[in-house]
């Protein structure tokens, strides 16, 4: 029993480790995202817009890409202005290998969708191509009629 004893009491008297490192996050940038504003306030028509199409050998041809479904707002938006999608284009036209540089947010959910159900001309496959979309907002009584009756 004393060597058990004593080895107890040994246990006790000797110094703690040392408590693992704190490890300090890089800090997280807070600066709001632009507000996106329709012409004459809300609701507004949320669509998100091509504003560059091309890959590594040139412009890309954009006819054959789906429409993105228009979202509805009834208050203003805070969302990343644009999102670029990068893919290439097998034999057949299909945009195969998407991804993306950030995410669109929930009104944005249908662009990789509607990216990936697209069609690009048959022939050659391309490589490095790139979408560029844009968000935009419209009030709903300035959109065309058309695009009113779509939405209800």
């Amino acid at each position: 029993m004393p060597l058990i004893a004593a080895l107890s009491i040994a246990a006790l008297a000797s110094t703690p480790p040392p408590p693992p490192p704190i490890v300090i996050p890089a800090p997280v940038d807070k600066s709001p995202l632009p507000l996106l504003e329709s012409a004459d306030g809300w609701p507004a028509l949320i669509s998100w817009n091509i504003t560059d199409a091309r890959c590594n050998d040139g412009a890309l041809d954009t006819a054959g890409v789906k429409a993105v479904f228009r979202a509805m707002s009834n208050r203003p938006i805070r969302s990343a202005a644009q999102i670029i999608y990068r893919f290439d284009i097998d034999a057949d036209g299909r945009p195969i290998s998407i991804e993306s540089d950030g995410s669109p947010g929930a009104l944005g959910q249908d662009l990789p969708a509607s990216l990936a159900a697209s069609r690009f001309p048959v022939g050659q496959a391309r490589t490095r191509c790139a979408i560029r979309y844009r968000v935009s907002a419209q009030a709903v009584g300035a959109a065309a009629p058309r695009i009113c009756s779509l939405i209800r």
